[in-house]
């Protein structure tokens, strides 16, 4: 291990080229013939349980926090965790947001809700939100890292300072939520740990060049980070999940811009969502797809360039992006 700020500040050497060491084939031969055995009896364990009923996880009683929880799907994730007997710590750049929807569900169901303000891009309040929640009510067993912006720009002519923000709060938010909660849940041996991605995570589209990508380091994030718990040996206790939800409809800002560009694909309501996402949480599916039209966007990534040309313009009017009729949006 080494310190990335002292590594930066020491002059550039290069590594000594090492010895030819002909061994490593026999090292090669061994690790195939113990990876061999364990897929065999993968293959026969995963046989062995087609013929068993799994009951979904009993999630009563566990501790819930849900970023971007005061509005849009974050509210719905919210209400459906409390539904299933969660307490819920509702966390939101828009405090009023998250005394609103807290403020509902603690009359709606007998369960503690309280909502807390956090700019979930900013480590420092990241680590005062850990504290907080800690203290008022005890450690997080659920993590929804949910908070995010739908920045719809043509890239070529995009700013700058809203690219970054996008970064921020999209991609480094969850690394870092992620990070700063994890600690806890090794320790207590309980963790679930659900990341919102996109479906434009799978299936690129024009004017969304920002989010695409952001979304995309979520799920090379999370699917990396399966890796690191898999051979820490915490895989037992700490599981991960991903969801790729359609379109929605949630801020009437997206509606609108959705519909300026003539995007008829269909756009999914946040409780359908929410619906999938928790139900896939207890199900114990690592992937979520939350969309009625996932063989079509699967069909998509094998077209020919013309052809994916043509369907885009045909789903997205993307020249009224180009010939500045719509602004640059951050939602």
């Amino acid at each position: 291990m080494y310190n990335i700020n002292e590594l930066m500040e020491r002059d550039y050497r290069p590594a000594v080229n090492p010895q030819k060491n002909s061994s490593y084939k026999l090292t090669l031969l061994v690790v195939a013939l113990k990876v061999s055995v364990v897929i065999i009896c993968d293959i026969f364990h995963w046989f062995i349980n087609l013929f068993k009923s799994s009951e979904p996880e009993n999630i009563s009683k566990k501790l819930a926090l849900v970023t971007g929880g005061g509005n849009g799907l974050g509210r719905s994730l919210c209400f459906r965790l409390a539904q299933e007997g969660c307490d819920v710590a509702v966390v939101d750049i828009d405090y009023k947001g998250a005394f609103q929807t807290a403020s509902e569900i603690q009359e709606k169901y007998k369960i503690i809700c309280k909502p807390y303000h956090c700019d979930v891009s900013d480590k420092n309040a990241i680590y005062k939100l850990k504290n907080d929640v800690e203290r008022e009510m005890r450690g997080v067993d659920i993590l929804v890292n949910n908070a995010g912006l739908l920045y719809t720009a043509n890239f070529l002519t995009s700013n700058v300072e809203d690219i970054e923000r996008a970064v921020k709060v999209n991609t480094l938010s969850q690394i870092l939520m992620t990070r700063i909660f994890i600690s806890g849940m090794i320790e207590r041996k309980y963790g679930r740990i659900m990341s919102i991605c996109s479906i434009t995570s799978i299936v690129e589209s024009p004017t969304m060049v920002t989010y695409s990508a952001t979304k995309k380091g979520v799920d090379g994030f999370i699917k990396a980070l399966k890796e690191d718990i898999l051979v820490s040996g915490n895989d037992e206790f700490i599981k991960l999940f991903l969801v790729y939800p359609d379109f929605m409809h949630t801020r009437e800002e997206i509606s609108n811009v959705l519909d300026a560009v003539k995007h008829f694909l269909p756009r999914l309501s946040p409780d359908r969502v929410a619906d999938d996402a928790v139900n896939g949480l207890i199900a114990g599916k690592e992937y979520i797809y939350a969309t009625d039209i996932m063989p079509i966007y699967y069909a998509a990534k094998f077209l020919t360039k013309n052809a994916k040309k043509h369907i885009s313009t045909s789903i997205l009017d993307s020249s009224i992006f180009f010939s500045g009729n719509i602004k640059n949006k951050t939602l």
